[in-house]
């Protein structure tokens, strides 16, 4: 127990009889006491001397230490003799347990019988318990009571924790000590700072309404604990449980008639509410910063979930992992969390709806690096929202922390098959167990978007068939999208797979807009590299208007290497062009896709202000260094090329050259998606977290060992959501300014590469897109996994939509090299005293004068080098006596050009391929090279309808919103 032999010397609560300290890291203690008094920290052989400051906080840090089972003494003593002794500490492994009443439920209260209750005893196992108060502003302080376990508390042990804590300890050996911070019935917001909480675009509006409360009613902030009415708290949740009845049935109806949703009904709050925004974090998280910890657990949502606000907590969950990393400074803090179990005492289709959309929510969070979530789905009880099954599901949290198994199946796509639809899964060979159940718990749905049960089997390794007699055509498929489904699909482990869905249709929870009268219309707008195009198109995918304009934002001057753009003329550029379209058909859109540059980086600030310029795909500044970049290829195991958002963050980090306040990097288009949104954070999707460089493309996420090795700090990178998915909605400030309707959905932004697929290929699985601009590319969809790559070939593959990958031949000399022959042919004109022709003259000449020639010259076409070789340069061979003329050069040269990409390619691309579609200028202006690619891919080619296809893809992606 803690000695006080004078008040004015004081510890931070946490510091009692039993606490344990986070091994091998350094240990932070901090306390209060006289100001300008000199203090000594003693622990085991460590000292440390400080002085309060003149506020009266004093604080040290003890150096990382290794496990120690031994009860030793913390030891505090201050000038003049005060001293404090806290006993019986212990080195070990500390994680916080926060959440709400799943993760406070005692042993005592689930399913263990009493006689192993009574059995338990471990005195290397402590738990702490944070007091369950509120508070209206952050507070210093608070006292945390540590209990070992013995059989005398075990029945009042919380049970998550301590089957946690039980196998940790059997597992590394050493003290283990959780600090449980949990508060039944309270949701996310009441955990959240709040900064944090002000930065959301929903949240805020609840945290001002709190506020003003605050200030209306006199003496509530400084008595706001003792004005806690349990009573009136549920008096509250009765009438508004009542209210939001009301409101769901309401808001069901309206959207079925395409109507805008009604306003929803607020969620109470009174004095000492612990529904409020902030008032736990306050009162039960703020007091521990800095406390040396592990990691954290998180148990909470289903109080979310009854709210119905899931479309929120996509953000809020997020936000919470990375306010709590930020907060205590270790952005590599593993975050581990429970997934809603099964439960419907409602037994409602809204139930079923929340219920569902919380747990889509709660999955989109594991993609964060270092973070993962235990899936439940199998454990829940109907009529019971406190399951007492608690030892799978700390065992589950467990064993993520050790990750002592494979990485859980997961869902990443599906493509038609026969009558149904293949299911793709994550890893490639993952084993999947199909058990029988009550019912099938999947569904497939057609244009008419009406479920209907499915039957499923296992088709292999990571691949599922479902299919429905009901539904001939399928074209979505979801598992498990109820309240209470019986969970039938596991992994090898024997861990349930997390329910998913397919499509990207709008929920419940989801705000719905009102637009003007009229069919809907979707708009699409592509940030390139150097101009902005902006598409409206209808349901049918015909574009209704185009506005395009040069946006003017390179940057001139800079040195050697540097390619920059200014965000805010990119932004004005945005606004100008959508600002061209029809006004009447702008006030008809419904929802808003964005693409752009896939490479490059944008340094952010607190709400995603830009902190520097746009360095682009074209910046090659970290060429500076030799074998810097291909060291750090070969050490993160990544293709990486200049210009890559790793590449270049890697390199400014290098160099110290990220401003000061930076939080978030992230891509122009998804900055843009950002903004429009009022997201703190940026968010992404794997075709455009790909093109970042440090991508896993199998598992679907970041590559957190790669991120390591780089040294880049996971917390800047942005969020991942699926593709095709709801980034936020527009915020009406900016929806005023481009003339929309406030509110529209924005889906998260799409890589332009796999825009441009989505726009122009019709059948996919068939056909083969071929870009000819100032670069040329030739992409293939392909089935999941990807094929393996060839070190060194010029063949990359990107993710694409519903579970495929693009296989991606880039080659920097497509439209340039022909353009190098018709500059080159005018300064032979001009070098022998011949008038010059004009320039559209000159390609069309070149073009005739190819076609008509016999015999062709052979070409390697790589004048400005390639990224997968950098150093190569273009060759003419296969010259003869009889002279060079231009329309053989002219042949061999188109020929090559297409030559160069298919080379590329595997040949698994090519099967089953029936058509090629070509974009782009050149091959839009050249018919000697539209006839060399029908040539060389053997290939009937059709050229697209729309000059702007990575827009028109954006606007298609936007369409699936709805």
């Amino acid at each position: 127990m803690s000695t006080v032999r004078q008040e004015k010397l004081r510890l931070a609560g946490l510091f009692q009889r039993g606490v344990v300290l986070q091994r091998e890291q350094p240990v932070p203690v901090w306390g209060w006491g006289a100001p300008h008094t000199r203090v000594t920290l003693s622990f085991a052989d460590h000292t440390r001397d400080t002085q309060i400051d003149r506020r009266g906080y004093w604080g040290a840090q003890l150096p990382a230490m290794p496990a120690c089972a031994e009860p030793r003494e913390l030891r505090v003593t201050a000038e003049g003799g005060a001293a404090l002794t806290v006993t019986d500490v212990r080195v070990g492994e500390v994680w916080l347990c926060a959440g709400q009443s799943n993760m406070k439920i005692t042993l005592g209260q689930t399913d263990l019988p009493p006689a192993e209750r009574a059995a338990l005893c471990d005195p290397l196992l402590a738990v702490g318990r944070v007091p369950e108060r509120v508070a209206a502003a952050p507070e210093p302080d608070t006292t945390v009571t540590w209990e070992p376990v013995a059989a005398d508390n075990a029945a009042g042990l919380p049970a998550v924790p301590f089957y946690f804590a039980a196998e940790r300890r059997r597992i590394l050996d050493v003290p283990v000590g959780v600090l449980v911070a949990a508060y039944g019935h309270t949701p996310i917001e009441a955990w959240l700072d709040r900064a944090t909480l002000a930065a959301d675009p929903a949240a805020r509006a609840g945290l001002l309404r709190w506020e003003a409360a605050l200030e209306r009613t006199p003496g509530l902030r400084e008595n706001l604990e003792s004005n806690r009415v349990e009573i009136m708290r549920r008096r509250q949740a009765s009438h508004y449980a009542a209210r939001n009845a009301a409101w769901l049935a309401a808001a069901r109806a309206a959207r079925q008639a395409g109507r805008a949703l009604p306003p929803a009904p607020e969620r109470p709050t009174g004095p000492g509410d612990p529904w409020s925004p902030t008032v736990l974090y306050n009162a039960m998280i703020a007091p521990l910063v800095p406390f040396a910890l592990r990691g954290v657990l998180w148990y909470q949502g289903e109080t979310n979930a009854i709210f119905g606000n899931a479309f929120d907590y996509r953000r809020l969950l997020p936000a919470l992992i990375r306010a709590w990393r930020m907060q205590w400074q270790s952005e590599t803090w593993p975050f581990y969390y429970v997934q809603l179990a099964n439960h419907d005492d409602l037994q409602t289709t809204e139930a079923d709806e929340k219920w569902a959309e919380l747990r889509e929510a709660q999955g989109l969070a594991a993609s964060m690096p270092h973070a993962a979530m235990a899936v439940t789905l199998d454990i829940g009880e109907s009529d019971n929202i406190h399951p007492k099954n608690k030892r799978a599901v700390g065992e589950r949290l467990a064993r993520l922390a050790a990750a002592q198994s494979d990485p859980a199946p997961r869902f990443v796509g599906c493509q038609p098959a026969g009558d149904g639809l293949r299911l793709f899964f994550t890893p490639p060979k993952a084993r999947l167990v199909l058990r029988s159940g009550r019912d099938s718990a999947f569904e497939v749905a057609g244009q008419d978007r009406c479920w209907h049960p499915a039957r499923a089997q296992v088709a292999g390794p990571g691949h599922l068939d479902v299919s429905s007699p009901a539904v001939p055509t399928p074209v979505a498929v979801r598992y498990a999208w109820r309240a209470d489904p019986q969970a039938i699909l596991f992994g090898a482990d024997g861990v349930p797979i997390s329910p998913f869905r397919s499509d990207a249709w709008p929920r419940i929870t989801q705000p719905t807009p009102a637009t003007s009268a009229g069919a809907p219309l979707f708009l699409g707008l592509d940030l390139g590299t150097s101009k902005v195009a902006a598409v409206l198109t209808d349901a049918a995918g015909k574009v209704a208007a185009t506005a395009t304009r040069e946006h003017e934002a390179t940057v001139s001057g800079l040195p050697v290497g540097h390619a920059e753009q200014d965000p805010a003329r990119l932004f004005a550029a945005a606004t100008s062009t959508v600002g061209q379209l029809p006004a009447a058909l702008r006030r008809r859109v419904a929802a808003l896709g964005v693409t752009g540059q896939m490479h490059g980086l944008l340094l952010l600030g607190a709400d995603a202000r830009p902190l520097s310029r746009l360095i682009t795909w074209q910046d090659n500044r970290c060429a500076a260094q030799p074998g810097w970049l291909e060291a750090l290829a070969r050490n993160t195991s990544h293709r990486l090329f200049p210009g890559y958002g790793c590449v270049t963050l890697a390199w400014l980090r290098r160099q110290a050259a990220c401003p000061a306040g930076t939080v978030a990097a992230a891509t122009i288009h998804d900055w843009l998606v950002a903004r429009l949104c009022g997201l703190a954070h940026p968010v992404t999707d794997p075709t455009s977290g790909a093109g970042w460089g440090l991508f896993d493309l199998v598992q679907g996420r970041w590559d957190e060992r790669a991120m390591a090795v780089a040294e880049l700090p996971c917390g800047w990178f942005p969020d991942l959501l699926p593709s095709g998915t709801t980034a936020g909605v527009l915020c009406a400030a900016y929806a005023a300014e481009w003339g929309l309707p406030a509110h529209i959905p924005v889906a998260v932004a799409i890589g332009d590469n796999q825009a441009s697929l989505l726009a122009t290929l019709d059948d996919p699985e068939h056909e083969l897109a071929l870009t000819l601009g100032t670069g040329g590319q030739l992409s293939a969809v392909l089935p999941f996994p990807p094929p393996t790559v060839v070190p060194g070939g010029g063949v990359e593959y990107r993710p694409y939509l519903n579970g495929a990958v693009a296989a991606v031949a880039a080659t920097l000399n497509g439209g340039a090299a022909w353009k190098w022959l018709a500059e080159s042919a005018a300064a032979w004109m001009q070098e022998l005293g011949a008038p010059p022709l004009e320039r559209a003259a000159l390609y069309d000449r070149l073009s005739e004068l190819g076609l008509a020639a016999q015999t062709e010259v052979e070409v390697l076409p790589r004048f400005a080098g390639e990224r997968f070789a950098p150093g190569s340069r273009g060759v003419l061979q296969g010259l003869e006596l009889s002279g060079l003329s231009l329309g053989p050069l002219a042949r061999g040269l188109a020929r090559s050009l297409f030559v160069n990409l298919k080379d590329q390619l595997p040949p698994a691309a090519y099967e089953g391929r029936t058509g090629l579609v070509g974009s782009g200028n050149a091959l839009r202006r050249t018919p000697l090279l539209r006839q060399m690619a029908a040539d060389v891919f053997q290939l009937p080619l059709r050229l697209t309808t729309e000059a702007e296809e990575a827009a028109c893809g954006a606007a298609r992606l936007a369409q699936g919103l709805l």
